[in-house]
């Protein structure tokens, strides 16, 4: 109810019911005794003071109305710097990406005088000065002058011929021809980009041209307000990247030349880039500060409120504290208090972190709205300090000397309007008082008049006026006083800061209590004039308001009347006088391009225009004047003379219509609105005549026309926008039709005002005229209107169907996208903020601060303050039923008015004179009304969006309070002098009632269809688009990448080549199938440069993030985030085992700040006491074995806790369990101060609240990305309002991480032997499947720190904008998600005997194989390139030995036996090999089986031989069916990217996430035998693709290291349904047995891993490969080890890859009674790539040992 009282509905509501209440009085009283009651002086002093208890109590809003406060209106502004010296500037703008121009200018003041100097910059540097703005970096005439350059081999040539006449010359040869007059600068890529000259010559898709081009610019100099300056050449540093021999008329520059140092003046404006001074944001005001000091003021100084983070806490009724940090780097946020979880970052510099400042602690209370900010400030082991009480400054040294920021404290409560500033109390004042002006003009005018002689239109429209006036002055001040923040632009900032968007306010306020003040005016004109002749002695009559009133209306009787007697006989130059009028707004229109501005203002006038010739004409009906007198004739007895009663009217309100269908769209829409309501509203009034119409008959006839108007606009406002897109999809013969009838219509309207004419005359004129039009109608096809109304086409198009369907339709209209998005997007815009799913408030009353949306968002700030004031300020922050009401306060006049007086003629008698004023008058009205329901129909997305202002609410449109304003006098004019006539009748009401009907239906049961996401998007359009190129467009490309001849070719090669024949099918017309909005990209891809292939951000790009090139189109293009008020965006942090738990600890009192780290383990378990309370880990365990965090009150005294608002006591010695992570405030039982506490395990990332937004930080920075791509990855499935304050819990371990990351950086750092890109990972699960850590480290790679975001976004890009694939897998990646290059080498031996042993049932113990030592050059008796498999250990015969020593030749024949189709043993060996030694020498392969050799000969026993070729890869294949069911390695790609984790948790956790991103998910693994590419019928080919590097685990086996944990963790467990998980809450799984076929016992196929791989792998650790590793491990371990190593590499490279894997278990593996069920282990994995082949065994004992002593591993080993 609180809510409702202070409510701008309570205040419409209660004015209208008054005005309603007190008009029913009124009417009671004249209808019973002719008199009027004079009761309004109260009436309008109760509204008054509802309007000004309404302004003061939002002005001034209490906490516990929960709408501001004074946090909402206070803001923290980085206003420059103060330099001592020099500082360098320029830095700033390569933060976000390489491609970004980058420049050192370095600002310095010595002796008095300013310098700016460069060694090298690629933006020019201007200075202004006076309104001049002069270039200050080299440049070089342009104009008469030519410019070349040397690109490659490629010569290329700019010539300027005049100021706007562009040559472009390659080779010699015309490459581009350009007409363009460039206003500040442009770049000569921007000029040429789109030349078809250029476009057909290829050149623009070549890099090196395309670059320099980009690179060279055209710019004024001297340029100002007045003039354009001239011309000049500006090269920027960055041309010489891509080119040479740069010259201007053949005059090589150097990039020496480029260097310089300039002279600038004591406050003069200083900045670079394009655009220079009305965009960019590298702007500065240079100002002298003494000495050799002086200041950078920033033009567009940044700033952020300091409002709190919107929680769903419980509401705060009284004053608190609120806590924020300020930094300079996102790096020192990691260093701060826990608690402080909100902030500002300013960054300091990029590059050079001196230039940042220490972090600070900002503390301040947040209190009712207009109340100042007292904030203190604090620095690490300092004390508080308030800020300088005067200015509220702020100076904050930077940690290198010399430079200082400057912060203040900004209330936008005190307001600057031009070059004024005025504080809270004087405009308020200026409000309050401009208000009561009105109100006492209007009030002592009531007061003192005659009740008979205060007009009823003036009584009500006085008393609405005053509710209108008082919505635009709050209105203004909701956006002044709480204005957007993020992004604002010079017109922003202009418009924001006006004098006169206020000013007009005021003005119009005063000048309306002028007007309805008026007769108080006469009253006291008369009163002093009547004292200025007694004074002089002069005899003076009285004079009264009723003899002013009776003079003045005898005066203005008087001059309407001669008026129109002038006019009489001057019919011809009335409508000449219309024609000029129409004719010069139409050639204004033209000469000024139709400018949106000067069209704006323009219809404006020509609708008052309009009015005054209404009247006028009216004035002439012959139902009002002698026959003799009139324009035309009315016949009573002629229905079409009682339906066209005024054609004058008529005549100019169709041409007006025309007019505005080219001049302003919206004007047209509203005014045919207009026209056919107040037609309905005229002619439902004349049916009210009954028999004065001449008949029963014609009364019926008129009330059934007035009927079907207002059915007719009825249904246009239900169904405008199907009804708008119907018309303008009318086929020719429709169009001309309708042509025809109105040319019809307008000859017989002009006939009838010839009616004093021959019929001759009537009949040649006519037909003139029907001529004229239709020959208008070829000049003026239906084609031209079409395109004139395009923009509101497209509005149509996306209110009546998806914006996929209404792009599609665009591009076969043959226009493009754009017109068409952003109708889109401005009508998502305005749903987001009406609709109730998102903005559930608008169905509640009472103001709600919403922020501002950014101007990149669907509308411009400008934009939203105007056209979208109704949706945006007015419903989405005061609910839907103040846009119902103000409707209805303007329907109160019309309504009201109509039972005063006659609105309608009489037809019989001719006695209504004032006729022409009332229709005027209700015309006025009328238009008003429709202008505002069509305005908020638009604007919540019921009807077309046509841009037009809300009369009196757009907050910075100067004629939306001019235009009513204007109008609402000419209806007082109108009005003013006419006698009250009581002329009620129910039927009166009916457009009313249809008005308010409609709206009612339409704003609050009626939703738009389409654009009602939260985040803008065009879902289907890119489903058509990825089929076709999936599969017409990418397989060009696969081709490219993998023939022979090309698939070794850069990429950027393999590009050219694929455009090339790209364009060869373009220009043969085989793609024309393709979607319409596709062909348009694929013209694009071929006609541009190969870095703009590589960029993302296009709609069609080349995606190399898939582990191959792939075209891809990017689902985003279109993607608009939701405005804040949507963005319920994850607040939940990243966190590892809550086992442990950080304790941050901040006094409120005296800024202390304390930290503490818990554990579970004894010891670890308890922090120290404060002021008799602790936490402390419990010893009692929980069933789960997980230990309690408990708060201790060990004091006498209760302790008092604060707990998500609510209070609670813990009474003395008792003890309360805690979550972790939780906050809480601890009330101080020494003082009155509060300790705030927050608890949290290790965190992967912590959710902050910084400049507004959310800000994600990580802790392991740089050590560990993995980190950043998970949490960017799954937050945008986190955002619902169930997740949205959820927290993530990961297992993997983050003391653990750190502790392997440090050590991995030390060794791989400290070993020479590794060079640059020497890579090293480990990653450990446990027998859970739980993943405990993933370290890597690459040496000589700067990975970039994600929470710099600035350099990661850097670091993101290359010279050409996007790195390679590979650069950016290891730059941002993990190696232990990413496939082993070559591949895991011997340590897959484990899984891929396993792997084939469950599916051969073959006796091991009599298979034996030996290896031989000189390369051969003949595998299976086909000549092979020459090859070996490594060290020969000679005759292996056990499956243990062959682990043991990693046998690869033991290998490559169980390989060579699992590579056939499965079938029987005996069969195999009988069919396919030979038991003859086909030769004397070796012939390999060979093997013995039972005591029998078999040899391999010929091609065509090879696996899989079948017409010639033969298949080492065949799905049916002993090995393939056995790694794909048991251990989850494909053996085919079928287009997959990522394996996911298969747990419920797992996937509930990433939910959509793996589609975000390619670095958090390990890459599939793939053991790939088909040989992609190869030919199956050449034995070589087969054998180096499907086998060779098979057999020492390279080549094509891909499988990544965790991929390798996820198989040994299978084989250990030897349970299929293991799976790695980052669940730290995972028990023990779901036990399902290795899948086997037929012929192989499940019992003996166990035995057969005990005795064979883990008794193998045993030996491999203490005796074979890894011995000495077990020297290191044998030393009093509980635990049993098992290992297995692996080497592959390059040896041309000389660098090898390490892999090693070892099981730490808690039982031995070997032991015959042991079950795989019932153990604990944990398994290891390291990954040493691009090396030495040095296994560094110390290291690996070390972190085994490391790991051993763990809480981690501790913890799970004891079954905690």
């Amino acid at each position: 109810m609180f809510a409702f009282l202070t409510s701008l509905s309570f205040l419409y509501l209660f004015s209208a019911i008054l005005i309603i209440g007190y008009g029913f009085l009124y009417y009671r009283s004249f209808i019973r005794n002719g008199r009027q009651r004079k009761g309004f002086p109260w009436v309008i002093l109760l509204i008054t003071a509802a309007c000004f208890f309404f302004l003061w109590f939002s002005f001034h809003a209490p906490l516990r109305s929960g709408s501001i406060s004074n946090l909402d209106h206070h803001f923290i502004r980085h206003d420059g710097f103060r330099v001592n010296g020099n500082v360098l500037l320029g830095r700033t703008d390569t933060a976000g990406q390489r491609t970004k121009a980058y420049n050192h200018f370095r600002i310095s003041k010595a002796n008095g005088s300013f310098q700016v100097a460069s060694d090298y910059a690629e933006e020019p540097f201007y200075a202004r000065e006076n309104g001049s703005s002069k270039l200050l970096s080299p440049a070089w005439d342009a104009i008469g002058h030519s410019f070349s350059f040397q690109a490659d081999s490629q010569s290329v040539t700019l010539q300027i011929k005049s100021e706007k006449e562009f040559f472009l010359r390659i080779n010699n040869q015309p490459a581009g021809y350009a007409i363009k007059a460039i206003k500040r600068g442009s770049s000569v890529w921007e000029i040429f980009r789109n030349d078809s000259v250029l476009i057909a010559s290829g050149f623009a898709s070549n890099e090196k041209i395309a670059g320099g081009l980009k690179q060279l610019y055209l710019l004024r100099d001297g340029f100002s307000d007045e003039q354009d300056g001239g011309l000049r050449f500006f090269v920027s540093g960055g041309l010489f990247r891509f080119a040479s021999n740069a010259a201007v008329d053949q005059k090589i520059i150097s990039i020496d030349q480029l260097g310089y140092a300039a002279r600038i003046n004591d406050g003069n404006l200083i900045g670079w880039g394009l655009g220079f001074p009305e965009k960019g944001k590298n702007q500065y005001l240079i100002q002298n500060a003494g000495a050799d000091s002086f200041r950078l003021q920033n033009r567009y100084p940044v700033s952020y409120p300091l409002t709190e983070e919107p929680t769903n806490a419980a509401d705060h009724h009284g004053s608190y504290p609120v806590l924020k940090f300020l930094v300079a780097a996102s790096t020192d946020i990691g260093s701060l208090p826990a608690v402080f979880n909100e902030g500002y970052l300013f960054p300091a510099f990029p590059g050079d972190s001196t230039t940042g400042f220490n972090p600070v602690l900002l503390s301040y209370q947040k209190e009712k709205a207009g109340q100042p900010v007292s904030l203190q400030w604090s620095m690490a082991g300092e004390g508080r300090k308030p800020f300088s009480a005067a200015k509220k400054n702020l100076f904050l040294p930077a940690k290198q000397s010399g430079l200082t920021w400057e912060f203040s404290i900004i209330d936008t409560y005190n307001w600057k309007l031009g070059s004024f500033s005025i504080p809270a109390t004087q405009w308020q004042w200026i409000i309050f008082g401009s208000l009561f002006f009105y109100f006492i003009c209007v009030f002592l005018t009531g007061l003192i008049s005659p009740a008979r002689q205060l007009s009823w239109v003036w009584q009500v429209l006085s008393a609405v006026v005053i509710v209108l006036l008082t919505t635009r002055f709050f209105l203004y001040w909701r956006y002044k006083s709480f204005p957007p923040f993020e992004g604002l632009d010079l017109p922003s900032v202009q418009q924001l800061n006006s004098f006169w968007n206020f000013a007009i306010i005021v003005i119009a306020t005063l000048l309306l209590g002028l007007i309805f003040g008026s007769g108080l005016l006469q009253f006291l004109f008369g009163r002093i004039v009547r004292f200025i002749k007694r004074a002089a002695g002069k005899s003076s009559e009285r004079l009264s308001m009723e003899s002013a009133y009776h003079s003045q209306r005898n005066i203005s009787n008087k001059l309407q009347r001669g008026l129109l007697e002038k006019l009489a006989g001057t019919r011809l130059l009335f409508w000449i006088s219309w024609i000029i009028v129409l004719l010069g707004g139409s050639a204004v229109a033209y000469f000024s391009h139709f400018d949106a501005s000067v069209c704006r203002h323009l219809a404006i006038g020509l609708v008052l225009i309009y009015f005054i010739f209404t009247w006028l004409s009216t004035g002439f009906s012959p139902l009002l004047v002698a026959s003799g007198k009139s324009w035309w004739k009315v016949d009573s007895s002629r229905k079409m003379h009682l339906l066209i009663s005024n054609p004058a009217r008529l005549l100019l309100s169709l041409s007006l219509l025309m007019v505005f269908s080219l001049v302003d769209i919206g004007f047209a829409l509203v005014f045919l609105n207009f026209l056919l309501f107040h037609e309905s509203f005229l002619l439902i009034n004349y049916s009210i005549a009954g028999l004065s119409a001449g008949s029963r008959n014609n009364a019926g006839f008129l009330g059934f026309a007035g009927i079907i108007f207002l059915l007719l606009f009825a249904v246009n406002l239900l169904y405008g926008p199907m009804l708008f897109s119907v018309l303008l999809e009318l086929p020719q013969w429709l169009y001309l039709l309708f042509c025809f009838g109105m040319a019809l219509l307008i000859s017989y309207t002009v006939g009838r005002l010839l009616n004093f004419t021959a019929v001759k005359v009537k009949i040649i004129s006519g037909s003139l005229l029907l001529v004229l039009f239709l020959v208008a109608a070829f000049f003026f096809p239906k084609e031209k209107i079409q395109e004139k109304a395009a923009m509101t086409r497209y509005r149509v198009d996306v209110l009546s169907m998806p914006a996929a369907a209404a792009i599609e339709k665009a591009y076969a209209n043959g226009d493009g996208y754009e017109p068409v998005i952003r109708a889109a997007q401005n009508q998502w815009f305005i749903n987001t903020f009406i609709d109730p799913q998102h903005n559930p408030g608008i169905n509640q009353t009472g103001f709600r601060l919403l922020p501002h949306a950014p101007q990149n968002r669907g509308a411009r700030y400008n934009a939203q303050a105007t056209d979208l004031v109704t949706s945006r300020f007015l419903i989405a922050e005061h609910g839907r039923w103040p846009a119902l009401l103000y409707v209805v306060l303007l329907l109160l006049p019309v309504s009201l008015l109509a039972s005063f007086y006659k609105l309608y003629p009489d037809f019989t008698n001719r006695i209504n004179p004032g006729y022409a004023a009332v229709s005027t008058g209700f015309a006025i009205l009328n238009y008003l009304l429709i202008t505002a329901l069509l305005v908020i129909l638009a604007a919540t997305g019921r009807y077309i969006f046509f841009g037009q202002d809300l009369p009196f609410g757009s907050i910075l449109s100067k004629q939306s309070i001019l235009f009513p304003a204007l109008l609402i006098i000419a209806v007082i004019l109108c009005f003013r002098h006419l006698p009250l006539q009581q002329y009620s009748n129910r039927k009166k009401l009916l457009p009313a009632a249809v008005v308010l009907g409609g709206l009612l239906l339409l704003l609050f049961f009626v939703q738009p269809q389409y654009n009602r996401d939260k985040d803008f998007g065009v879902a289907g359009l890119s489903t058509g688009m990825e089929t076709y190129t999936a599969s017409r467009i990418q397989p060009l490309w696969d081709e490219v990448d993998t023939a022979v001849s090309s698939r070794k070719w850069p990429l950027y090669r393999k590009d050219q080549l694929f455009v090339s024949n790209l364009k060869q099918l373009w220009e043969a017309g085989e793609l024309k199938d393709a979607p319409l909005i596709l062909q348009q990209q694929l013209q694009q891809y071929i006609s541009s440069a190969f870095s703009q292939h590589l960029d993302p951000n296009r709609m069609l790009f080349l995606d190399l993030n898939s582990g191959k090139p792939e075209l891809a189109i990017n689902e985003n293009y279109f993607h608009v985030e939701a405005p804040p008020h949507l963005q319920q965006l994850w607040r939940g942090s990243v966190y590892g085992d809550t086992a442990y738990c950080n304790i941050s600890l901040y006094h409120t009192g005296d800024a202390q700040s304390l930290q503490y780290r818990l554990s579970d383990r004894e010891g670890e378990n308890r922090m120290t006491t404060i002021n008799g309370w602790q936490f402390r880990f419990s010893n009692k365990k929980e069933q789960k074995g997980v230990a309690s965090l408990l708060l201790l009150n060990t004091s006498d005294k209760k302790l008092e806790l604060v707990i998500e608002g609510k209070t609670m006591l813990l009474q003395p010695g008792d003890s309360l369990a805690m979550n972790n992570p939780s906050h809480y405030i601890i009330r101080d039982p020494a003082g009155s101060d509060n300790w705030l506490v927050k608890l949290e395990p290790d965190a992967w990332m912590k959710n902050y609240y910084v400049n507004g937004s959310r800000f994600y930080h990580y802790p392991a920075g740089a050590d560990f990305i993995w980190a950043r791509n998970f949490a960017e990855s799954i937050a945008a499935d986190n955002t619902g309002k169930e997740k949205m304050n959820q927290h993530v819990f990961i297992s993997l371990d983050a003391v653990l991480t750190d502790s392997l990351s440090g050590m991995i950086r030390q060794m791989v750092n400290e070993d020479t032997a590794r060079k640059t890109g020497a890579e090293y990972a480990i990653s450990i699960a446990d027998g859970n499947g739980r993943i405990w850590a993933i370290p890597d480290y690459i040496k000589g790679m700067d990975r970039p720190d994600p929470n710099d975001k600035a350099a990661l976004r850097q670091a993101l890009s290359s010279e050409n904008g996007s790195l390679s694939a590979s650069q950016l897998r290891k730059r941002i990646g993990n190696i232990n998600l990413m496939r082993l290059n070559p591949g895991p080498g011997s340590t897959l031996k484990p899984i891929v005997f396993a792997s084939i042993a469950s599916r051969l049932g073959l006796d091991w113990n009599a298979f034996a194989s030996e290896g031989f030592t000189e390369k051969q050059e003949y595998y299976g008796g086909e000549k092979v390139a020459p090859y070996d498999f490594e060290k020969n250990n000679g005759r292996i015969s056990t499956v243990s030995d062959y682990i043991r020593y990693s046998d690869n030749y033991y290998h490559s024949n169980l390989l060579l036996l699992r590579s056939y189709t499965k079938q029987e043993l005996p069969s195999l060996l009988l069919q396919q090999f030979t038991r003859e030694r086909p030769a004397a020498a070796l012939h390999w392969p060979w093997f013995s089986y039972k005591g029998q050799d078999y040899w391999l000969d010929g091609f065509e026993h090879w696996p899989g031989y079948q017409s010639g070729k033969a298949n080492f890869g065949s799905d049916s294949s002993f090995v393939s069916t056995g790694l794909q069911s048991n251990f989850g390695i494909h053996t085919d790609r079928a287009g997959r990217g990522y394996d996911h984790f298969q747990t419920a948790y797992d996937s509930a956790l990433f939910g959509r996430g793996f589609q975000r991103s390619g670095f958090v998910l390990p890459e599939y693994a793939l053991f790939d035998q088909k040989g992609t590419g190869m030919h199956a019928n050449k034995p070589n080919e087969v054998f180096m693709a499907s086998f060779r590097g098979h057999v020492k685990g390279s080549s094509q086996v891909m499988i990544p290291p965790v991929k390798m944990l996820d198989a040994f963790g299978k084989l250990v467990s030897q349970n299929r349904q293991f799976q790695l998980t980052l669940n730290p809450f995972a028990g023990e799984q779901a036990f399902t047995g290795f899948e086997m076929d037929g012929g192989v016992r499940y019992n003996e196929y166990q035995q057969l891993m005990k005795e064979g791989i883990f008794t193998g792998m045993r030996d491999a650790l203490y005796r074979g490969t890894a011995a000495k590793l077990g020297g290191m491990l044998k030393d009093g371990s509980p635990y049993f080890y098992y290992a297995k190593t692996g080497t592959t590499g390059d040896d041309e490279k000389k660098t090898k890859s390490k892999l090693f894997t070892i099981i730490i278990s808690q039982k031995d593996l070997t032991a015959k009674a042991f079950n795989f069920r019932k153990n604990r282990f944990v398994v290891i994995y390291f990954t040493s790539q691009n090396g030495p082949a040095d296994q560094k065994e110390g290291f690996q004992a070390a972190v085994i040992k490391m790991l051993e002593q763990s809480a981690v591993f501790q913890r799970y080993m004891s079954g905690r």
